[in-house]
């Protein structure tokens, strides 16, 4: 399969999960895991990112996390993502109704990250890493070779798939964690 096709099989997994009603459980589940993880609890600023509908769903989580933890948000500026200060009542809707923070929350550099969790449409397990597949948009293609901490990718169990076309600029996600 091509990425539109993996794409659109993906969209139709996605309703069949809305209509089961089991996403904020199989979110916290896979949030749990990611709680467990070493680097998750020596980690002073963590990547996280505000959830789509058909995506591992988040509010709950980085709630929880920002009482202990800097939080950063990406926020779309053009075709970069801004790495920003999670603040729950600053939250403003941005690039495609996602909330993201506001133009004036504090900016938070690539270096200071010491966990990023990211989302994508469909990963693959490979030899060397995680294959992702996002949206199309190529923001995570860019931000990722910026990231010099472990990258974490988060999907429901649907997402884990296999031929996806990778690119030479795909940066490989270091873990996978399902549910």
């Amino acid at each position: 399969m091509d990425k539109k096709q993996i794409r659109r099989e993906m969209r139709r997994l996605e309703e069949e999960l809305a209509a089961s009603g089991s996403a904020a459980l199989r979110s916290e589940e896979i949030f749990r895991q990611v709680e467990a993880l070493p680097e998750f609890r020596t980690a002073r600023t963590i990547l996280a990112y505000m959830s789509l509908p058909g995506e591992v769903q988040t509010p709950a989580a980085i709630k929880r996390w920002a009482e202990s933890r800097r939080i950063a948000i990406p926020r779309v500026e053009g075709e970069q993502l801004r790495l920003c200060l999670y603040e729950k009542d600053k939250l403003v809707s941005g690039y495609k109704g996602i909330l993201e923070p506001s133009a004036n929350a504090a900016i938070i550099s690539a270096e200071e990250v010491d966990l990023a969790i990211i989302p994508g449409v469909a990963f693959e397990r490979r030899g060397d890493g995680i294959v992702r597949l996002g949206h199309g948009k190529g923001f995570y293609d860019r931000l990722l070779p910026q990231l010099s901490c472990k990258k974490i990718g988060v999907g429901f169990s649907f997402r884990l798939t296999e031929g996806i076309p990778s690119d030479p600029w795909d940066v490989l996600l270091d873990d996978l964690i399902t549910a």
